[in-house]
């Protein structure tokens, strides 16, 4: 014990003794240990145990696809009760509508309106969550006639209420929506836990009230009328594919028994199914992180090297006077080990506030961020993580002074070892920080070039000064369609006549914020669809000057006019990916189809007037779907999202916008205000986040690599400083001199990227999901990544063989 504590005092004192060797291994350290850390909270957080809900690897979400339709198909009550009552592998089936139902919630005259969704009261029961204050749903607020009763989040109760525990039993505004008739007063019943994010709820994360079921009404038993997305949990010893094998057969008994459309129905797991776009990705970015600890790792393996070449004498003293090599070598592993401690301590500060970055980056996008810490199992893994750094790069000096030769040290008048293992173990290493930098930078050019592909994508549309808001039609003066419809024409003639306004649309729901709803339709008359083609499309409601605002062209036929806002007969306009679809070379100008949507004894037919070029409107990566535009006069919707398309700098208008519409009907406020160019920027969040993370650690592996280079070149120049004066001495060239160092930094950059790209290979088809129109084997990537890292690399060494050049040969021949 005592000679453990010498050691470490010892240890201490050399530390001390060489500060700028020290202060340089712990930062280098704590860049590798801090990026590590962060990261691992990440994956902690989002991918090892993201739901707060007990039991959630029993959680599932449950889908139907029609035989008509390839998209997820939301679940409609009656099918949810059937469900209910004849499954035996559910513990608890739970609906959240996300579909045509979505209502806004008003708390307090001035404030804005909050957004509401209807649950279930199995839903609660399914995620097992438990209100901090109230109760939640019961079985008979489920029904149509019971109790209108509402929860509200606890960052709600805490923001809008105050806290106010009597917030139990407030009756509280509901907004109408397009389905259920005049406003309704709901009963406060509950507020949720803290810890409680809808995650599972895409495109309404930001929930903060849920209304009880007992508010649907007129659609409570329509079994055509699919509003919502079930979320489900599994009896205990229930597999998912028990489940699915049940659920199978219930849906064929359910479309024999009831008459209606042969379904597939889909389980897969909650937790795979939310974090299924961001888990590779995380994962992938972590492997980095690990390899960037790796090129630390080597670049403090090195730097111990070159100062264990200073203490030769001093060591081989120690080893004269009775120490042993293992002795020894305990002395260099308590040497790293502070260091590793120190750097560790500082990376944990440094993790803490990269935590803070990310989740400034990801908060928005993935909800349980807001559980991002650096708790017991992170430290955990910080603690292993510098202990594993610890054996790593104390294992270069380790096996240097196994195999020493001390005896020569000792007869050495320098006082120091020039072995060439030694030295060969310290190119080795650098070798290893080219091979591994060139990786990182190759993962990184790749999704650069992919990252500028995707933002240089045809939209379709112009994005550029263009501002989008949401307007909700709500009020009891709107009630009726023609009110609505008088309204939203009147709105855009007055935002059309602001100054700096060049155009306005609105469109429901609104490009890049929720995609529309995937709508079966049939043929009136006209041409017929191909056969065996799946007849469904993207609806949307817009207005006669929507496709002009948003600047897409306009391909065959006409755009809407004032004409067809006065029409009795409904008038469509569709886009090039609908007509390639249904009338491959042809014309379906003219051709009148009925939406699913159109009920009653004489359905609404409309009647396709225009063909548009395709644009990205809801997402820029995945492949553009077929698309029909209704003119929202025609059916006038309770809410719009309006793009105005600006002179000026959009956001400059939006005094004048909220101004305007307060004229107009002081109950209307406008939400959700943004540029489009900031909503399309939304949905490359990770394709963005990637590309910073990657980039990073790839510019920090380069420096590494190059100060790595740097370090073993100069010591070389170092101890080869009588040599290099005699050659100059002799009449060499400073020129000739020059290339000798050069050529030496050129092999080892050489065979390091060599090593590099045949990683390169292999890692790069790991990330090729990530790529947009960019092939994972780029040749001008690699080509590129090779000559940059090259090129560092002989600036690296033409540094110390510059120096070289300049060495007095009288001086160095007196060098010892």
């Amino acid at each position: 014990m005592s000679t453990s504590c010498s050691d470490i005092k010892y240890a201490c004192r050399m530390l001390r003794k060489n500060p700028g060797f020290t202060i340089v291994a712990v930062l280098i350290l704590a860049i590798g240990i801090g990026a590590i850390t962060s990261m691992f909270s990440v994956v902690n957080t989002v991918l090892l145990n993201p739901f707060p809900y007990p039991d959630s690897d029993r959680l599932v979400r449950v889908f139907t696809h029609p035989t008509r339709g390839t998209f997820r198909t939301p679940l409609s009550i009656p099918d949810l009760l059937d469900w209910q009552k004849q499954s035996q592998s559910f513990e608890s089936l739970g609906l959240v509508n996300q579909v045509g139902l979505f209502s806004t919630v008003l708390i307090g005259e001035r404030a804005p309106r909050v957004e509401a969704l209807r649950a279930s009261s199995t839903l609660f029961s399914a995620l097992d969550v438990k209100p901090v204050l109230g109760r939640l749903f019961t079985a008979e607020e489920d029904r149509p006639n019971g109790d209108l009763t509402l929860l509200v989040s606890y960052d709600l109760w805490q923001s809008r209420f105050g806290a106010d525990p009597n917030v139990i039993g407030r009756q509280i505004p509901v907004a109408n929506d397009f389905l259920e008739g005049s406003p309704i007063q709901c009963t406060v019943i509950g507020v949720l836990p803290p810890d409680f994010h809808p995650a599972f709820c895409a495109g309404f994360e930001g929930t903060q009230c849920w209304l009880s079921f007992s508010s649907i009404r007129k659609r409570y038993t329509q079994r055509n009328s699919r509003i919502g997305t079930v979320v489900a949990k599994l009896r205990p010893g229930v597999t998912v594919s028990q489940a699915q094998a049940e659920i199978n057969g219930l849906a064929v008994h359910m479309a024999t028994q009831y008459g209606g459309e042969d379904e597939a129905v889909r389980i897969v797991s909650l937790r795979n199914d939310l974090v299924k776009d961001v888990d590779n990705t995380v994962w992938i970015l972590f492997a980095a992180v690990g390899c960037l600890l790796m090129i630390v790792c080597v670049n403090v393996a090195n730097l111990l090297l070159t100062k264990s070449s200073s203490r030769d004498r001093e060591i081989a003293v120690r080893a004269a006077l009775g120490a042993g090599k293992w002795r020894l070598v305990q002395q260099v592993f308590i040497e790293s080990l502070l260091l590793a401690i120190l750097g560790g301590t500082l990376g944990v500060l440094l993790a803490f506030g990269g935590n803070r970055l990310l989740f400034a980056w990801l908060g928005d996008h993935i909800p349980w961020m807001v559980k991002l810490a650096l708790n017991g199992r992170v430290l955990g893994f910080t603690a292993l993580a510098c202990l594993l750094s610890c054996v790593l790069f104390s294992l270069a000096p380790a096996i240097r002074l196994l195999g020493c030769d001390l005896l020569t040290v000792l007869q050495n008048s320098a006082g120091r070892s020039t072995s060439s293992r030694y030295r060969v173990l310290q190119d080795a290493l650098v070798v290893i920080q080219i091979a591994v930098a060139l990786v990182l930078l190759v993962g990184a050019g790749l999704l650069g070039r992919s990252f500028v592909s995707l933002m240089r994508t045809d939209l379709g549309m112009k994005p550029e000064n263009v501002l989008t808001f949401h307007v909700a039609l709500d009020g009891e003066q709107f009630q009726e369609n023609r009110a609505r419809s008088e309204f939203l024409i009147r709105m855009d003639a007055e935002l059309q006549a602001l100054p700096g306004v060049r155009a306005v649309g609105s469109n429901s729901p609104f490009s890049f914020t929720r995609p529309g709803y995937n709508e079966p339709f049939s043929v009136k008359d006209g041409l017929p669809t191909q056969p065996d083609v799946p007849t469904s499309a993207l609806s949307e409601y817009v207005s006669s000057g929507y496709f002009q605002a948003a600047g897409t062209k306009l391909v065959r036929g006409r755009f809407f006019n004032d004409r067809d806002v006065l029409a009795t007969e409904g008038k469509m306009i569709i886009n090039e990916a609908m007509a390639r679809r249904f009338w491959p070379d042809q014309n379906p100008l003219g051709t009148r189809i009925i939406p699913d949507s159109s009920v009653g004894d004489d359905p609404l037919s409309y009647e396709i007037v225009g063909i548009v070029a395709d644009s990205k409107q809801h997402t820029l990566q995945n492949e553009i779907e077929p698309e029909m535009s209704i003119l929202n006069a025609q059916c006038p919707p309770w809410g719009a999202m309006f793009i105005v398309r600006t002179d000026v700098e959009p956001l400059s208008q939006v005094r004048a916008i909220r101004e305007l519409v307060a004229n107009l009907d002081k109950t209307v406020s406008i939400l959700d205000v943004r540029t489009l160019q900031g909503r399309i920027n939304d949905t490359i969040w990770r394709e963005r986040f990637s590309l910073l993370l990657n980039g990073f650690f790839s510019v920090t592996a380069l420096l590494l690599a190059s100060l790595g280079v740097y370090g073993v070149m100069a010591y070389a120049v170092n101890l080869r400083q009588q040599e290099i004066g005699i050659r100059i001495a002799m009449g060499a060239q400073r020129g000739n001199v020059l290339g000798l160092i050069l050529k030496k930094g050129c092999l080892l950059a050489g065979i390091g990227i060599a090593m590099g790209l045949l990683g390169a290979l292999a890692i790069t088809r790991i990330i090729e999901y990530m790529l947009y129109r960019v092939k994972p084997l780029d040749p001008v990537t690699f080509a590129v990544v090779s000559l940059l890292l090259l090129a560092i690399t002989l600036l690296a060494c033409y540094i110390p063989a510059r120096r070289a050049t300049k060495i007095d040969p009288m001086e160095a021949l007196r060098y010892e």
